[in-house]
């Protein structure tokens, strides 16, 4: 087997983690996580600044900007006006918090399954594992 089956069989096939989302694509979870995890921390008490959330996932402004409005398309984000600053914020929609619920159901599901089934001791390597691969993988970036 080459080193090219090798490397897709790894990414492909070894942790299929994108069939845990059902409710909402990986990418879009990730968003939403993100921005709901800024609102809390935000000087703007009812959403986030497009900037606060660039700046805590580590994204230029107008990548952001692209992400935000594939989520607004979708229906998971309203842009607001703050009248005192003069500046627009975002808004998670019921439909993204509902949906995200459902989502993170499914994952605390599968992950109680997993640690119900996998020792301790072996589930602990794979943790170091796979931080050592993430580690690898953002040199490569």
């Amino acid at each position: 087997m080459g080193a090219g089956t090798s490397a897709e069989e790894f990414f492909l096939k070894s942790i299929n983690v994108e069939s845990i989302f059902e409710f909402v694509e990986r990418t879009d979870y990730l968003f939403l996580y993100s921005i709901k995890e800024c609102v809390e921390k935000s000087d703007c008490h009812e959403g986030v600044y497009l900037s606060e959330v660039a700046e805590y996932m580590k994204l230029s402004i107008p990548e952001t900007s692209k992400m935000v409005k594939s989520l607004e398309n979708k229906g998971y984000i309203i842009w607001k006006l703050d009248e005192k600053k003069e500046r627009t914020y975002l808004v998670l929609t019921n439909k993204a918090i509902e949906l995200s619920n459902c989502q993170k159901e499914k994952m605390i599901e599968a992950y109680e399954k997993i640690i119900s089934n996998i020792q301790e001791d072996d589930l602990e390597v794979t943790r170091c594992t796979l931080r050592k691969i993430r580690q690898l993988m953002e040199e490569i970036k």
